[in-house]
């Protein structure tokens, strides 16, 4: 340890402590804190609050370092093995108490129980809460939430089964069967039955109540006034989807005119939030009681998921590309359906996105309890290129279907209308099959068509078809 590493202060795995009191409980505590995190190092002989080396007398180091070592064998469980050392700093004796990562975790004051869970904070020591103590019992186990089977849970439905093979065939061109679904942790058989995981239920008809996305349109810079808000449910695979549309409908759009065809211009590229997006739903922490929040400010995009950095990481690690993921089977589902790259590259993609489209990359901030990234919203890669400006009808590609306002329709209602361009009798059923996203969605997507005059129905419910109004995806 050097005077410089002394002068920075108290951090989240460093601790000083003038001596080793006789009354230790709250050094015991930040020595559970420790285990139960990414580690840390007590140093006694140092004043916390003036950072003055004091040092400890050294007649004394041998039986202090005897008492330390028996403190917290009889005080602390599962059994933690300190490493006990001495530095010189200063012509001063200064004790080091190395407490390892904890593989056995929660770890706890034997005498409180699990009321004895502590962890680290920044610089200070805390009681753990329930969820956190779930989730240290978790890692401890070698298991993350998502692949466990929860007590009392119904066997997972036909159609839900149905859907997520569907949705690996329609995202990943693959067949998949129900046994890859068990090899894969999504399904549990016992006795012939199949009984879904976590991570089966989030990415089927999610009954998890708190797994939703609330999104808002702000006025201004605040969380003041309302333009809009929605809130997603349902398969979290929907949900990602939803929130991008709702995303592109609320930005800046330009354009480039380049022969028969424009190339939108988003103040904000979609693969950016998408990624973003994607992200928060694969590594928020699901077992606590908050939403994923998606704003959208004058200035800037906040997504807000629950649950700070897994694993003891730094906002610092995730950038360089380290990983330690929070929901290991969600995001290897994610991998499967080519959702996301590769464990770990999802903010190193980022920022090679930021890069190439000339904008700002996101900013990002991390508490216990929250995760956010901030994106500048980037007014002028769209101002000077017809920003929300309507298109005459030589600008208009032809490949592109746009509504009466001439905005670009979502990925997955240009599919839907393809869908009825080649069947218009077609049923939501059917298209939901087709593309991969819960019928319950379809029939939404259908009524805010019909609403934008966009689609209409000829005939009666059983008998009729669709035709398309205001959109052209013919090539001529």
């Amino acid at each position: 340890m050097t005077i410089e590493q002394i002068k920075k202060g108290e951090s989240d795995t460093l601790e000083f402590k003038r001596e080793f009191p006789d009354k230790e409980k709250n050094v015991l505590k930040t020595i559970v804190a420790f285990a139960n995190g990414e580690g840390g190092s007590v140093a006694v002989g140092i004043d916390d609050e003036t950072l003055e080396v004091v040092g400890v007398n050294e007649d004394e180091i041998f039986r202090i370092k005897d008492k330390i070592s028996n403190s917290i064998s009889d005080n602390i469980e599962p059994q933690i093995v300190p490493r006990i050392s001495y530095e010189r700093i200063e012509d001063k004796t200064v004790i080091i108490i190395n407490i390892p990562k904890g593989q056995n975790t929660p770890y706890c004051i034997k005498s409180e129980g699990l009321d004895g869970v502590y962890i680290r904070v920044d610089a200070t020591t805390r009681v753990a809460e329930r969820n956190k103590i779930q989730e240290l019992s978790l890692w401890g186990m070698n298991k993350t939430f998502d692949e466990i089977v929860q007590r009392g849970v119904e066997e997972a439905k036909q159609n839900d089964i149905d859907f997520l093979i569907n949705a690996f065939r329609t995202r990943s061109k693959r067949d998949v069967s129900i046994q890859n679904l068990v090899s894969w942790k999504l399904l549990k058989e016992e006795n012939g039955k199949f009984y879904p995981s976590v991570a089966f239920r989030l990415l089927t008809s999610n009954d998890l109540h708190f797994a939703h996305i609330q999104c808002g349109l702000f006025k201004g810079t605040e969380k003041v006034h309302f333009l809009d808000r929605k809130e997603f449910d349902g398969s979290v695979l929907e949900q990602i989807e939803n929130a991008i549309t709702f995303l592109i409908q609320h930005l800046n759009i330009g354009a480039e005119i380049k022969g028969l065809y424009r190339r939108d211009i988003y103040e904000i590229p979609e693969e950016v939030l998408r990624e973003l997006v994607t992200n928060a739903v694969m590594h928020r922490n699901y077992l606590l009681n908050s939403y994923i929040q998606i704003c959208i400010f004058d200035d800037r995009v906040e997504i807000v998921s629950p649950g700070g950095i897994y694993g003891g990481l730094t906002i610092q690690d995730i950038l360089a590309g380290k990983s330690s993921i929070r929901n290991e089977i969600l995001a290897d589902t994610f991998q499967k359906m080519q959702l996301v790259e590769h464990w770990g590259s999802g903010l190193k993609r980022i920022r090679e996105l930021c890069k190439e489209n000339g904008i700002e990359e996101p900013t990002y901030t991390a508490s216990f309890s929250f995760f956010t990234a901030t994106v500048k919203r980037n007014n002028s890669n769209t101002q000077n290129k017809g920003t929300n400006v309507p298109l005459s009808e030589e600008d208009v590609p032809l490949n592109v279907p746009l509504n009466e306002e001439n905005v670009p329709l979502s990925d997955r209602t240009q599919k839907i209308i393809a869908c009825i361009n080649e069947k218009p009798n077609i049923t939501a059923k059917e298209i939901s099959d087709i593309i991969g996203v819960n019928e319950k969605t379809i029939k939404r997507d259908i009524a805010e068509l019909k609403e934008k005059g966009i689609i209409i129905r000829e005939g009666s419910k059983k008998t009729g078809y669709w035709k398309i109004l205001a959109c052209d995806n013919k090539e001529e």
